[in-house]
Parts: structure tokens; C-alpha cells; sequence
């Protein structure tokens, strides 16, 4: 068997090729899917079809429910993620400069880093009751460690010659704070909000299944009670394009606000 050439190796990782082929395993998975479902092969109310989802997509859709529990939501993620974005950036930073302090708070955050968010959702509850605030609090804590510990690394990443440098020049430790640090640290950070859009996405998701009439997950689980697979599909569906509609966002914002890294990378 021949080894690829290198050409042929380059047309593959173009962007337009990876594209049209990501668009082709998308359009085989639906065709077996709809080909399994259509032909019954399975208990209809156990596996649904894309016609058969797009149907109940469009009905729910066209209804005041699906909003209002969008709303919901998002107004739950928001909280929690903007109040982790506040504590986590100002704490990592610092965690990451002096060492003393981040001596101190490793420990700890690696701990809850590790932890199981569900396992302290009867304890939120306990403490925050069953409101929006239980919920957002249970985003916070899926958000905020993996933005602390990549800012921290981000900023021990910071190469210390562009600092001894800049301390050379005069410079002080707000100069080298906004010019030197906060640069060098924020791919760190933005890969930090990535990882915490995914675990707050998935947080709300499971606080509402547990603690809310209201949210995608309650529609989840009201759909599941009624074995209402279409339905069921399209809602898991949709909070699936919305959280990968969130982290090409923050990946956009990230290659805007560090462009020098995109030219690193290249």
C-alpha cells in the first residue's frame, strides 16, 4: 500500500475539504436514520425521524411555549456565566502572578474542578431554594474552575522575557498588567470560556430537569414523561446548536481579540 502524498494529504486538511466532507457524514447519518426509522426497524416510540422531528420542531416552533422556556433558560445561563466570568478572570490573574496565592487556591480548585456538579445540586438547593437562583448557581460552579485554572495557566505561560524586558523599559505593574499579561493570557482565558460555556450549557440543563416547571429542561423531561420521542429530539437537538452557536462565538471573539495568536498558530 502506497503512503498518501503530500499533496493529497494538504487537500484534505484545506478548510473547503473538511467542510464538504463534515457535510456529507452529516447527510449519510441522516439518510440511515431516516431510512432505520421509516422502515420501522425500531419501536417508533423509542427512535424517531428527521421528517418526524422537523414536523414537531416546526409545531413547537410556531407556539409561545418554546420561547418561554428559551427565555428561561437563558436568562438562567446568563446569571450564572456572567457572575463566573466576574469572579473567575480577577482570581486567576491573580492566582497567576503571585504564587503564593496560587499555592493557596490550587488545592481547593482542583478539588471542586473535579467534583460532580449533580452531587452539590441537593446542597444549592438547601441553601438557594428551587428558583432561578439555584439553577444559576449550579452554571456558576460548572463555569468558574476551568476559567480560573486556564487563566492561571495563561498567565504562567506568559514567556518571562517579555517581562524582564518590559521592566527594563520602566515599565510598572499596570504597564505590564495590560500590555504584557492580559495579552499573553488571553487565549488561555478564551479557551477557559469555552470550556465553561459547555459545562454551564450542560449545568442548566440538568438543574432544570431536577428543580424547574420551567426551561429546556423541563421540556426535556415533559417530553420524555409522555414519550414524546419527536419532540424529545428536536429540544436535545436544539440545545445542542445553541451551545455550538455559543462556543463559535467565543472562538470568534477570541480571533479578534488575539489575532496575533491565529498568526502563530499559522
Amino acid at each position: 500500500m502506497r503512503p498518501r502524498s503530500p499533496q493529497r494529504a494538504s487537500l484534505l486538511l484545506r478548510p473547503g475539504a473538511r467542510a464538504t466532507v463534515g457535510t456529507l457524514s452529516v447527510l449519510l447519518f441522516i439518510g440511515l436514520w431516516q431510512t432505520v426509522g421509516g422502515l420501522a426497524l425500531i419501536d417508533p416510540r423509542y427512535i424517531s425521524t428527521p421528517v418526524d422531528v422537523v414536523r414537531a420542531g416546526v409545531d413547537l416552533v410556531r407556539t409561545e411555549e418554546l420561547w418561554r422556556h428559551l427565555r428561561v433558560s437563558g436568562a438562567e445561563f446568563a446569571l450564572g456565566f456572567v457572575a463566573s466570568l466576574v469572579v473567575a478572570v480577577p482570581l486567576g490573574l491573580l492566582a497567576g502572578w503571585y504564587r503564593r496565592l496560587g499555592y493557596l487556591v490550587d488545592p481547593v480548585l482542583m478539588t471542586f474542578y473535579a467534583m460532580p456538579r449533580d452531587a452539590m445540586l441537593p446542597l444549592i438547593i438547601i441553601w438557594l431554594g428551587i428558583g432561578i437562583y439555584s439553577r444559576a448557581a449550579v452554571v456558576f460552579l460548572g463555569a468558574i474552575f476551568p476559567i480560573i485554572v486556564n487563566t492561571m495557566a495563561g498567565i504562567r505561560k506568559v514567556e518571562p522575557v517579555w517581562i524582564r524586558c518590559a521592566r527594563s523599559f520602566g515599565a510598572r505593574e499596570r504597564h505590564l498588567f495590560w500590555k504584557i499579561l492580559l495579552p499573553g493570557a488571553l487565549p488561555y482565558i478564551m479557551t477557559g470560556v469555552r470550556l465553561g460555556i459547555g459545562r454551564g450549557i450542560i449545568g442548566v440543563i440538568v438543574a432544570e430537569m431536577y428543580v424547574s416547571v420551567e426551561g429546556l429542561g423541563e421540556l426535556i423531561m415533559a417530553a420524555q414523561a409522555g414519550l414524546n420521542t419527536d419532540r424529545l429530539v428536536f429540544v436535545t437537538l436544539l440545545v445542542s446548536a445553541l451551545g455550538f452557536a455559543a462556543l463559535r462565538l467565543s472562538l470568534s471573539l477570541e480571533e479578534w481579540s488575539a489575532p496575533w495568536q491565529r498568526e502563530r498558530e499559522l
